[in-house]
């Protein structure tokens, strides 16, 4: 849905594909972490960070594995994604006392770069029709709370003294927490656009060329049925998540042993899959060790499998026309 709306900010026409019969994909799924070095509201609130800092503070992990342009990218380009997506109404604020996983490594900070969206209310900002359309976490429903709440209550620690009574109103209201806050903000950003169209439950299958080679379009199935050719202006993006619920992709792209996924059912990898056969390049070389869980550091030992998840604010392939 990202990249959806920056398409349509440039003044494109898009077309959003998703296979599931739902918005939101893994992210909804997940807590609802973002890792952006360098960003503007810890800057603001007088946190000292760097590109530079972060850049030396993953490659100092990353064992050599990671691409350095998509790195680069990734680092010079994220502060202004998250203001991009704040100026279009999708909230994303830093975490105060929540440090980076490996802090104590060099170039690790203790607080500054974790960001997470404030609970998103449904009913209000979304229009009636959509509300059953949004993809929401089986694991966080339950408790609608933003993660600067939970550390006001006490953190987990302190559970049974969280404000129960307000998170069950909350529950009742259909207010969500974590993730499904974060893709909540970002469907009712891509409906007001008025430039974005979804289709659900609608499976890539290939993407179309011309003679050249040229993408062009891309043929899918909707709702099972047979092959339908969706033609594409100005072009095709590929954000099609991971392959957690594809044992075969596991085997052959991780490190470690099949892990049970709690990503969303219906990333299994077809995406990628279309991309590579079509020649739009296919698994990038970070995948096998990219993941929503710490992993081991280089020369450390796995205890056990874990499953990879999209970098957040990923979406289904984005077709614009």
């Amino acid at each position: 849905m990202a990249a959806a709306l920056a398409g349509a900010d440039a003044g494109a026409d898009v077309l959003v594909v998703e296979k599931s019969q739902k918005l939101g994909g893994t992210y909804a799924f997940s807590s609802g972490l973002v890792w952006v070095p360098a960003n503007r509201s810890a800057r603001e609130a007088g946190i000292e960070d760097s590109i530079d800092l972060a850049r030396h503070h993953i490659n100092n992990l990353n064992g050599g594995k990671s691409v350095p342009e998509v790195l680069e990218a990734y680092l010079q380009r994220g502060p202004e994604t998250l203001d991009f997506l704040a100026e279009h109404g999708v909230p994303l604020d830093w975490i105060p006392r929540y440090p980076d996983y490996y802090a104590e490594q060099p170039g690790g900070l203790m607080e500054g770069r974790y960001l997470s969206s404030p609970v998103f209310d449904g009913a209000r900002e979304l229009p009636a029709e959509w509300r059953e359309r949004a993809e929401f976490s089986p694991y966080y429903t339950d408790v609608p709370a933003s993660w600067p709440e939970i550390q006001a209550w006490g953190g987990y620690g302190l559970i049974s003294e969280w404000d129960w009574k307000l998170l069950e109103e909350r529950k009742q209201r259909g207010v969500v927490g974590w993730g499904g806050a974060t893709t909540g903000y970002m469907m009712a950003a891509c409906l007001r656009t008025g430039r974005i169209r979804f289709q659900l439950g609608t499976k890539l299958l290939e993407l179309d060329k011309d003679a050249s080679g040229r993408v062009v379009g891309a043929t899918v199935s909707i709702d099972g049925g047979g092959p339908e050719h969706i033609a594409a202006r100005a072009g095709v993006v590929l954000a099609a998540g991971g392959y957690d619920h594809n044992p075969e992709m596991q085997r052959q792209f991780d490190p470690h042993p099949n892990a049970t996924p709690f990503s969303n059912p219906s990333v299994d990898g077809s995406g990628i899959a279309a991309g590579g056969s079509s020649g739009a390049g296919g698994l990038p070389p970070l995948a096998g060790d990219a993941g929503h869980a710490p992993g081991p550091l280089p020369g450390q030992v796995a205890d056990r499998g874990w499953s990879p998840a999209p970098p957040a604010g990923t979406a289904p392939p984005v077709l614009t026309k």
